[in-house]
C-alpha cells in the first residue's frame, strides 16, 4: 500500500466515526425500499459462518452474504460497523447500482466503516398482555406496574425507579405512561389497586439529537427520550428496591466520554409491571427505528432477547422499565462496569471460554443502565424468527435533562437481627399470599401484633423489647420462651426449633439417618418412635432432641379446634397461634435448623462454631436485606394451596420443608464455605457465601413463606373461619395476647418429646 496513503484500523474506530459514516450515507440508505432502520455496533455474524471465526480475509464476495438479526453474533472478529436493517435479501447481481447497499462506506479523511445487513421484517402485531400480576409486597417500587384511564381505556406501563430533585421524590416512568400534568396514577399492591400518585408537569420527549450528543454527527436525528415524573401520594408507603431483583447499584454513568463500543452485547436484566423478570443483551447503540417528515426517530439502544432463537422479550405494559446490567452474566475479560472491555467485545460463543470466576465478579447489586419506552416485533422469512426487542433510553441522559438523582436508599434498612428481620418479614410477606378475604382482613388488621409494620422494618427502628414490653407473636418463641432469663422462659422450648435430620441410630434402625429413615416410611413420625430413635442415637439430652414438627403439629390443631369453638376469645387465640407458628415454619426453612452440625463440625474451632449465627443473624441483614428481597421475588404467587387437614400431616408438611431445605442447600456445604472465608474480610464472606449458597437459601426462604400462608389457609378452612361474624374480624389488643403467651401452663405448654404421645383422635397430648 503506498506508505502515503492514511490508514485506519478498523478495530480503532469509535461511536463518533460510525455516526459520521451513517450520517454521510444518510440520504442514500433511507431513500431504499428495504431500508427498515440503521444503527451502530458491531459486525454480527450468523453462527456457522467461517468468518465469524477465522482471522483470513474474507472473499470478495463477502458483501453478498446477508444474517438475520435474530441468532446473530459478534465474536472477536468482529469489526465496528453500521448495522443496516432490511426486510429481504436481495441478491447482489439482481440490486440495481442505485438500491445496492455499499459493504464499506468511505469518509473524506480516509476512514472505511464496515456495512452489516441484517433481515428484519418489522410486524404490526403486538405481544399480548398477559393477565394481571399479583405483587404482595406492601412496600410499593420499581418494577410494579402504573395505570391510568384515558379516554375510557386502561393504559398499563411500568414504574422504573425511584428519583428525587432535591425537593420531592418521583417515581419515573415514560412520558407518555405519565400522561398530563395532575393526571391519576395507579399502581397494584397487596390490596388490589393503589393510588401511586399525580403527574407531573416535568419531563421529556423528542429532543434533538445533537442536543443529546453535541458533537456527533446525527443533523436529521431525534432522540426520543420519553420520560415522565409521577409525584408520589405518600413516600412511606414506597421503597427503592427493584421489585424481584432488590438493591440498586450505582447508576452506570453513560455519556460522551465514557460511552464505547464496549457495552454491545452486555447482557441485561429487568422486570417489567406486564412480563415481570426479563433478561436481554444491548444489540446495538443509536437505532433508526422510524423516519418522517425528514426526521429520523432514534432510540439510544436495542435490547434483543439472549436466547439465540429469539423469543418473546418484552409485552406492552413494560414501558417505563429500568434495565440493569446484569453482573451474573460475566464473561472472560468483562470488568466490573459495563462497557470497560478495550479490545472489544470477548463472546463465549467464538471462544468457549468460560465464565468469570466468583471473585473476579461485581458486586451483586444490579446497576441501572437505561430506561425502556417501547418495543418492537421484529422477524425473518420464517415466523420462528420473530421476536419482540425493547427500545431503550440511556439513564444517564434522562438524568441530566430531567436534573434529577436515582434514588438508591429509601426503604431499605433492615435490623441485623434474623429473629426480628427473617421471621418478621416472612410474616409479612406469607400475609400478602392470603387470598380468602375474611382472613385477609383478620390478618391485616392484626399483622402489627403477628410483626411490626413493614416501615418500621425497613427503616430499622426495630425496638429491643424489655420487660413488660409487648412482643410481636413471630419471635415470641425466641424473646420470650426460649432466650428471655427470667420467670417467663420455657425449659421444653429449646428443642421446637429445629431437627438433626442427619442424626444416625444404630440397633434396630439399622445405622440409618433420620432423613432417610422417615423418607422410607413417612407414617412414623410420631414422639414414642422418635423417642426410641433419639435413645438408640445416644443423645440423653432432651433439650437437644430436636421436635419442630411436632410443635407445629399441636399448634395447628389448636388453632383448627379454637376457631370451631364458640369462646368469645377464639380470635384472639387464632391470632396468637398464627402469629407463634409461623416462627417455627421460618426456622423450618432455613439451613442449620436441620441438622446435628447446627455450630459447625465436632471438632469446631472457635471461628467455625460462629457459622450458625452468621447464618442466622448477618447474612439476611447484608445489603439491606438483599437475599430475602430476592427470596420473596421467587414466590409463584399463582400457584394454588393444597388441602392438607390435620395437625399430623402438617408435621408432615414440615419434616418435607425441612428435608427440602436440606437437599437444596447441605449443611457442610455451608461450614465449609463459611470455613473458607476465615481470615478474610468480613464482605469477602458475604460475597463468598451469596456466590455459593444464595441462590439456594432465596429458594428455601420462598418455600417456607408460601408454606406458612398455605397453613393459614388451611386453619381457617378447616376450623370453618369464615362462619365467624365479620363484625369478629378485627385488631386484638396486646395486652390480650401477651396475657395468652405469658401463660406457661394453659396456652400451647411446651413438652419434652418423651412426655408426648397421640389419642385415638391423632391429638399429640402430654
Amino acid at each position: 500500500m503506498d506508505r502515503f496513503t492514511q490508514r485506519f484500523d478498523p478495530r480503532s474506530l469509535t461511536i463518533k466515526d460510525l455516526l459520521e459514516a451513517r450520517d454521510a450515507y444518510h440520504v442514500h440508505l433511507a431513500r431504499l425500499k428495504n431500508v427498515v432502520g440503521t444503527a451502530i455496533g458491531y459486525y454480527r455474524f450468523h453462527p456457522d459462518d467461517p468468518g465469524a471465526h477465522d482471522p483470513a480475509p474474507r472473499e470478495a464476495g463477502d458483501s453478498n452474504r446477508v444474517n438475520l438479526l435474530i441468532g446473530s453474533i459478534t465474536t472477536r472478529l468482529s469489526e465496528p460497523s453500521v448495522l443496516v436493517f432490511v426486510d429481504r435479501h436481495e441478491d447482489r447481481a439482481e440490486v440495481r447500482p442505485e438500491d445496492y447497499i455499499p459493504p464499506r462506506l468511505y469518509l473524506r479523511d480516509g476512514r472505511v466503516v464496515s456495512t452489516c445487513r441484517l433481515i428484519v421484517e418489522k410486524r404490526e402485531k403486538r405481544p399480548a398482555a398477559p393477565a394481571a400480576v399479583r405483587y404482595p409486597s406492601r412496600l410499593m417500587g420499581g418494577g410494579f406496574p402504573c395505570t391510568m384511564e384515558r379516554q375510557k381505556q386502561s393504559r398499563l406501563g411500568s414504574i422504573g425507579c425511584l428519583v428525587t430533585d432535591g425537593n420531592l421524590v418521583y417515581a419515573l416512568t415514560n412520558r407518555h405512561v405519565a400522561g398530563e400534568e395532575g393526571e391519576r396514577m395507579y399502581t397494584r399492591a397487596t390490596k388490589g389497586k393503589v393510588l401511586a400518585g399525580l403527574s407531573s408537569p416535568r419531563g421529556a420527549g423528542k429532543v434533538p439529537f445533537t442536543d443529546v450528543y453535541p458533537g456527533w454527527a446525527g443533523a436529521h436525528g431525534v432522540s426520543n427520550l420519553d420520560a415522565g415524573l409521577v409525584e408520589l401520594y405518600d413516600i412511606n408507603k414506597w421503597t427503592a428496591q427493584i421489585f424481584r431483583l432488590g438493591i440498586m447499584g450505582e447508576p452506570i454513568d453513560l455519556n460522551m466520554d465514557t460511552l464505547n463500543l464496549g457495552i454491545i452485547d452486555s447482557p441485561l436484566i429487568a422486570h417489567g409491571g406486564a412480563s415481570g423478570i426479563m433478561k436481554g443483551r444491548l444489540l446495538a447503540l443509536f437505532y433508526r427505528y422510524h423516519s418522517m417528515g425528514g426526521e429520523d426517530y432514534i432510540a439510544d439502544f436495542l435490547i434483543g432477547p439472549r436466547e439465540e432463537g429469539g423469543g418473546e422479550l418484552t409485552r406492552p405494559g413494560d414501558s417505563g422499565t429500568i434495565w440493569f446490567y446484569d453482573h451474573a452474566e460475566l464473561e472472560v475479560g468483562d470488568r466490573e462496569e459495563i462497557g470497560a472491555r478495550e479490545d472489544g467485545p470477548s463472546r463465549q460463543q467464538a471462544s468457549g471460554e468460560e465464565k468469570a470466576p466468583a471473585s473476579e465478579k461485581s458486586a451483586r447489586q444490579y446497576r441501572p443502565v437505561a430506561m425502556q419506552w417501547g418495543g418492537q416485533v421484529l422477524g425473518g422469512p420464517e415466523s420462528s424468527d420473530e421476536a419482540s426487542f425493547a427500545l431503550a433510553t440511556n439513564l444517564a441522559t434522562l438524568c441530566r435533562f430531567l436534573r434529577i438523582d436515582i434514588v438508591r436508599d429509601w426503604g431499605l434498612g433492615f435490623p441485623e437481627y434474623w429473629g426480628k428481620l427473617g421471621h418478621f418479614a416472612i410474616a409479612q410477606a406469607a400475609a400478602s399470599l392470603i387470598s380468602d378475604a375474611n382472613l385477609k382482613a383478620l390478618l391485616d388488621a392484626n399483622l402489627s401484633r403477628i410483626t411490626p409494620p413493614l416501615e418500621v422494618l425497613t427503616n430499622s427502628e426495630v425496638p429491643t423489647y424489655g420487660d413488660g414490653q409487648f412482643v410481636p407473636l413471630a419471635d415470641v418463641a425466641d424473646l420470650v420462651w426460649k432466650a428471655y432469663a427470667g420467670p417467663d422462659k420455657r425449659p421444653a422450648e429449646s428443642g421446637n426449633h429445629y431437627l438433626n435430620l442427619d442424626l444416625r441410630a444404630y440397633g434396630s434402625f439399622g445405622s440409618k439417618y433420620l432423613m432417610n429413615l422417615w423418607k422410607d416410611e413417612k407414617t412414623r413420625l410420631n414422639p414414642e418412635y422418635f423417642t426410641e430413635f433419639y435413645d438408640a442415637a445416644g443423645e440423653s439430652n432432651h433439650d437437644r432432641r430436636g421436635a419442630l414438627p411436632f410443635r407445629v403439629w399441636q399448634i395447628y390443631d389448636e388453632m383448627v379446634a379454637v376457631l370451631a369453638g364458640n369462646a368469645p376469645d377464639r380470635i384472639t387465640r387464632f391470632i396468637a397461634m398464627a402469629g407463634i407458628i409461623a416462627h417455627y415454619v421460618a426456622d423450618a426453612c432455613m439451613p442449620l435448623h436441620n441438622t446435628k452440625y447446627f455450630d459447625g463440625y465436632d471438632d469446631a474451632t472457635d471461628e467455625e462454631k460462629k457459622v450458625h449465627s452468621y447464618i442466622d443473624d448477618n447474612i439476611l441483614s447484608r445489603s439491606q436485606g438483599e437475599v430475602l428481597v430476592g427470596a420473596f421475588g421467587l414466590i409463584d404467587t399463582d400457584r394454588p394451596f393444597e388441602e392438607v387437614k390435620g395437625g399430623e400431616k402438617w408435621g408432615q408438611r414440615m419434616m418435607a420443608l425441612m428435608a427440602f431445605t436440606y437437599d437444596e442447600v447441605k449443611p457442610k456445604k455451608i461450614i465449609d464455605t463459611y470455613n473458607e472465608t476465615i481470615g478474610e474480610s468480613y464482605s469477602y464472606r458475604y460475597e463468598h457465601l451469596i456466590e455459593e449458597i444464595g441462590d439456594e437459601l432465596k429458594t428455601c426462604i420462598a418455600e417456607g413463606t408460601f408454606r406458612l400462608a398455605e397453613l393459614w389457609h388451611n386453619a381457617w378452612q378447616e376450623g370453618k373461619g369464615n362462619e365467624v361474624p365479620v363484625s369478629d374480624l378485627v385488631e386484638v389488643p396486646e395486652d390480650a395476647l401477651s396475657a395468652l403467651y405469658l401463660d406457661k401452663e394453659g396456652f400451647l405448654p411446651c413438652h419434652h418429646l418423651r412426655d408426648l404421645t397421640v389419642n385415638n383422635k391423632g391429638k399429640l397430648v402430654a
